[in-house]
């Protein structure tokens, strides 16, 4: 990380270059995603098999949350096929989701966020699982 980078960037950068480590250490996730580059950035891409939709994990300082999105590049027809298994994608991850089809855009988002204190390094492992 350079020295231009402001205190949020530093600490995505290093919360990113975290979670590829702790990525990289667990079988099933280096199975199914590859290990990329760490970027002083508020989110985190992760390829699904498919160039028109893929995961973007964020890690906001601002508002201290952390979260999880599928995101659909101009295909309403992918999004309609998650929202038909919409209860059983919630019951298998026990989580809630904003199900955002937005209309009048080309992407559609499928998105989980949490409260996490990104700056207490302590329960970044705990954030990640």
């Amino acid at each position: 990380m350079t020295s231009s980078l402001n205190k949020s960037q530093k600490i995505q950068g290093e919360f990113w270059q975290n979670f590829v480590e702790y990525g990289a250490s667990d079988e099933i996730y280096s199975k199914e995603f590859n290990k990329r580059k760490a970027l002083p950035q508020h989110w985190y891409d992760l390829p699904m098999g498919s160039s028109e939709y893929h995961l973007s994990l964020t890690c906001k300082t601002q508002s201290n949350e952390i979260g999880v999105e599928v995101y659909i590049d101009n295909n309403k027809s992918i999004y309609d096929l998650f929202y038909q298994n919409k209860e059983t994608i919630e019951k298998e991850t026990g989580l809630e989701y904003k199900w955002q089809r937005l209309e009048n855009r080309k992407a559609s988002r499928i998105i989980t966020t949490k409260k996490c204190n990104i700056e207490n390094q302590e329960n970044w492992e705990e954030n990640f699982q």
